[in-house]
C-alpha cells in the first residue's frame, strides 16, 4: 500500500511535473478558445482534469502520512520469518512442533546444568496442581454425598412399590489416601470417587454389593427402580425397556407393570414383553414376528385391536393353545 501511493504520489508530483503540464496545456488552449467551441470545450476539461488531480494528489498524501507503517519494522519481520523458514527447514517441523520442541531441549539443558532446581520447580508446579484438583474434587464429592442420601430415600421408596418391601439401600464412597501427590492412580476422568451401591432385599441380611446378590428378577426391579426416579429428573423424551420384567410372575409382574404405566405418565414408554400383566397396561399393542418367504426371514410389526389384543394377551396367558379361560383371563386384565 505503501509503495503503491508513494508511486502515484511521484508521478503527480515528482520530476515529471504531470500536473504543471496539464495547467501549462489548458492556458495554451485558453488562448484560442476565442476561435473554436471545441478549443473552449478542450480547455475547461484540461482545468477540470489539473483541479480533480491536484485533489487527489493531496488527499494520497494525507493518505501517507496516516498509514502506521514503519519500514525498519516490516524489514525486522521479514528477517524473522526468513530466520524461522531456515529452522523450520533444517528441523523438518512445524512451528507448533518447533515450539514444543524448543520447550524440550530448554528443558533438557537446564536439567544437564541445573538438575536440583529444575527438578525443585517441577516438583512445587505439581504440588500445586495436585492441590488445585484435590480442592475441586472435594467439592464434587461434598455434592455427590448429598445427593446420594437423597437417593437412598427415594430409591428404598420405589422398591416398595415394586414387591422389593424389605429393601435396605445404601451409597458407600471408599476412603481414597491423598497423601501422595505423585500417585496418579487417585484421579479418574470423574473425580476421586469410587462408589459401592451395597443393598439388603431381606430382613436380617448384610448389606452387601448390589450385583453380588441381586438375581435376575431384583437386578431387574431394581433397574426399574432408577429409571422411575430418573424418569422425573432426565430430559429424555422415550424410554425403551427390552424385557426388564426378565425373571418375576404374578403380583410381581403387576406391579412392574403400574410402575411402568406411571413413568409413562412423564415420557413416551417402549416395552418389549413376554408376560401378559405388562402387555394389557400399555396404551397400544403391538405384535412383532417372524415370516419366511423366498427363502428369506421377515420381521413383521402389526398394530393389535382390541379383539386381537385378547388373542394375543391370552396366547401369553395358555402357551400354545387358546383356551375358554384364558381369553375369559385375558378380558379380565384388559379391563381392569
Amino acid at each position: 500500500i505503501f509503495n503503491s501511493l508513494n508511486e502515484a504520489y511521484e508521478s503527480l508530483e515528482g520530476n515529471y511535473q504531470a500536473l504543471d503540464r496539464i495547467y501549462d496545456a489548458a492556458k495554451s488552449l485558453q488562448s484560442i478558445s476565442g476561435y473554436s467551441k471545441e478549443y473552449s470545450d478542450y480547455q475547461e476539461k484540461l482545468l477540470d482534469s489539473y483541479y480533480i488531480a491536484s485533489e487527489i494528489k493531496d488527499e494520497i498524501s494525507k493518505q501517507i502520512n496516516n498509514l502506521d507503517y514503519d519500514e525498519e519494522e516490516l524489514n525486522s519481520y521479514i528477517e524473522s520469518l526468513n530466520e524461522i523458514n531456515k529452522v523450520k527447514e533444517k528441523y523438518k517441523k512445524n512451528v507448533d512442533e518447533l515450539i514444543e520442541y524448543l520447550a524440550q531441549i530448554t528443558l533438557d539443558i537446564e536439567m544437564a546444568i541445573n538438575y536440583d532446581e529444575v527438578l525443585k520447580e517441577s516438583k512445587e508446579a505439581l504440588i500445586k496442581a495436585f492441590n488445585i484438583v484435590i480442592e475441586k474434587s472435594f467439592n464434587l464429592t461434598k455434592y455427590r454425598k448429598e445427593q446420594a442420601s437423597k437417593l437412598e430415600v427415594i430409591i428404598t421408596n420405589e422398591c416398595k412399590d415394586l414387591d422389593l418391601d424389605n429393601t435396605i439401600f445404601e451409597i458407600h464412597f471408599d476412603d481414597i489416601n491423598i497423601s501422595n501427590p505423585f500417585d496418579k492412580s487417585i484421579f479418574n476422568q470423574n473425580g476421586i470417587d469410587k462408589v459401592n451401591f451395597l443393598i439388603s432385599f431381606n430382613k436380617g441380611e448384610p448389606l452387601k454389593p448390589l450385583y453380588k446378590v441381586a438375581s435376575g428378577g431384583e437386578m431387574s426391579r431394581m433397574m426399574l427402580a432408577f429409571k422411575s426416579y430418573l424418569s422425573k429428573k432426565s430430559n429424555v423424551s422415550l424410554m425403551v425397556f427390552d424385557e426388564i420384567d426378565t425373571g418375576v410372575s404374578g403380583i410381581t409382574a403387576k406391579k412392574i407393570a403400574n410402575k411402568m404405566h406411571s413413568i409413562a405418565s412423564n415420557i413416551q414408554v417402549l416395552c418389549i414383553t413376554h408376560l401378559p400383566q405388562v402387555a394389557s397396561i400399555g396404551d397400544n399393542h403391538k405384535r412383532i414376528y417372524k415370516l419366511e418367504a423366498n427363502n428369506r426371514t421377515y420381521t413383521r410389526i402389526d398394530d393389535l385391536d382390541l379383539n386381537a389384543r385378547i388373542e394375543e394377551i391370552a396366547m401369553m396367558l395358555s402357551g400354545d393353545k387358546l383356551s375358554l379361560y384364558a381369553l375369559e383371563h385375558a378380558k379380565a386384565l384388559l379391563t381392569k
